[in-house]
């Protein structure tokens, strides 16, 4: 469920990015500074290219400067939704890494429980018989 929400995100920033990030990103590349990379001006350019751009860039932590540091460049205003894209995709990240852990742990919680409750019946059970053979053994005439 939180990586179908991550996805669902990457595609709405996606085409976002397509509207506002893609003619700043045309701009870059008419005036040279992507040279030696081939996919910077395609970067923007669907919202497949987008929602990937920004896994590459936020999840994987991979060439953040080469794309997105140009664009800033040349419309600052531009830093306002990347850097919004970049926390809240980095807090989804966690979240869904978070939500995993918790869920292990509860179910190791809940297995803990269950081994804890058989101890305490089986104790019962042995104490229920030491009982019983006490009673047996201090009944003198079986009734």
């Amino acid at each position: 469920s939180g990586l179908v929400l991550l996805v669902a995100f990457l595609a709405i920033v996606g085409v976002l990015a397509v509207q506002l990030l893609h003619p700043v990103n045309l701009r870059v590349a008419q005036k040279g500074l992507y040279d030696g990379c081939d996919r910077c001006p395609r970067a923007f350019e669907s919202t497949f290219n987008a929602a990937m751009t920004f896994s590459q860039q936020i999840v994987t932590g991979d060439s953040w400067g080469q794309v997105s540091l140009p664009i800033i460049e040349e419309a600052p205003e531009s830093l306002l939704f990347i850097g919004l894209v970049f926390i809240t995709l980095n807090l989804m990240v966690m979240n869904v890494i978070l939500s995993m852990v918790v869920d292990s742990s509860l179910k190791a919680s809940e297995e803990d429980t269950q081994r804890q409750l058989r101890e305490k019946e089986k104790a019962a059970k042995e104490y229920a018989d030491q009982l019983k053979n006490m009673c047996q053994e201090l009944d003198q005439d079986d009734s």
